[in-house]
């Protein structure tokens, strides 16, 4: 994705190559750390940063700088906010309108019961109102930025609803969508429909981004051939790969292309990056969380993986992986 000069729209024109690798937000997991380990391995096209709450960023933080941190390459990153009073979002985003973002997203699929319990993420789709409001005020304060919303198919499975909700987005001057073709009240484990994507695609004179189910290229393709999205955001599996998007682009290129990964090199990697862009206070959290999902490359990983999240500091995770890879050295490099 290229944000250039100002478009028709009122944001930045967006050129799409078809498609677009997008990095999901994912809390605890995308922030700067994380995304240099990913642009370490050749990087995706557009970043996300971690959900931003627009009440928190408006009160004064100590890690503020940490979550609005949009290293490394602050014109490809989005600052994706989350919250529910139009007159925050305006506020974040007339605050965060010089830090250099490719542009702001607005989080209306979060379907979390702690998020729906504060009526933020996907409980903005049953507020149309509220919604126009919203993007009114991000739009004003940042008219020069992309502007766009992450979803879901709502609280309930309904073409109407869903369609009439995408067309108040389009009013409102949203520049691309990003679709989680699942409702409010399916988890993960559910597999995502993404026919809803190619279903948006067509219909919508915008580009089209479908996520979930990605985990390596097999799914990638799969989904790029029956949905023809115009970018695939990829979360989970970023988290457990953070080469993915470097594989992916081989494999675009050539079918037989292989990447050896270094497992153990990659996890010394995330803790150096870990320990120099994020404060004390987040590293075990942002540990725990990373090696949750890393810890599927590994075959035997299983008591391992259970006690990182038990762990009491950094120290204790660090012992734990490097432990597992003197065991078995023979997972220390595998072939993907």
């Amino acid at each position: 994705m290229i944000l250039d000069k100002p478009g028709d729209r009122g944001a930045g024109t967006i050129t799409v190559k078809q498609p677009v690798l997008v990095l999901a937000p994912m809390a605890e997991i995308t922030h700067s750390a994380f995304r240099h380990l990913t642009e370490g391995f050749g990087g995706c096209d557009l970043y996300y940063t971690e959900m931003l709450s627009v009440g928190a960023l408006l009160n004064v933080s100590p890690y503020e700088k940490f979550y609005t941190d949009l290293l490394p390459l602050p014109s490809k990153t989005i600052i994706q906010f989350v919250g529910e009073e139009p007159e925050y979002f305006h506020r974040a985003a007339v605050k965060m309108a010089g830090t250099g973002a490719a542009g702001f997203d607005i989080n209306m699929g979060c379907s979390i019961g702690t998020i729906r319990n504060k009526g933020w993420g996907i409980e903005l789709m049953s507020q149309p109102e509220k919604v126009r409001e919203i993007l009114r005020g991000v739009r004003s304060a940042a008219p020069d930025k992309s502007l766009s919303v992450k979803l879901r198919l709502g609280i309930m499975e309904d073409e109407k609803s869903l369609f009439n909700f995408c067309e108040l987005l389009l009013e409102e001057g949203v520049d691309f969508i990003s679709l989680n073709p699942k409702t409010g009240r399916e988890g993960r484990n559910r597999t995502g429909r993404w026919e809803w994507v190619s279903l948006l695609q067509k219909r919508l004179p915008i580009p089209v981004f479908g996520n979930s189910d990605i985990t390596g290229w097999e799914s990638y393709r799969r989904k790029v051939e029956t949905a023809t999205p115009a970018g695939v955001m990829i979360g989970r599996g970023a988290a457990a790969c953070p080469w993915i998007f470097a594989l992916i682009k081989g494999r675009e290129k050539s079918t037989d292309f292989k990447m050896e990964i270094n497992l153990k090199e990659t996890a010394e990697d995330f803790f150096r990056l870990l320990k120099k862009y994020q404060p004390d206070d987040f590293h075990l959290s942002r540990s725990r969380r990373f090696f949750f999902y890393y810890c599927e490359n590994l075959k035997f990983s299983h008591r391992t993986r259970y006690d990182i999240q038990n762990s009491s500091s950094l120290n204790c995770v660090e012992d734990l992986i490097f432990s597992y890879f003197e065991r078995n050295p023979e997972e220390v490099c595998r072939i993907f």
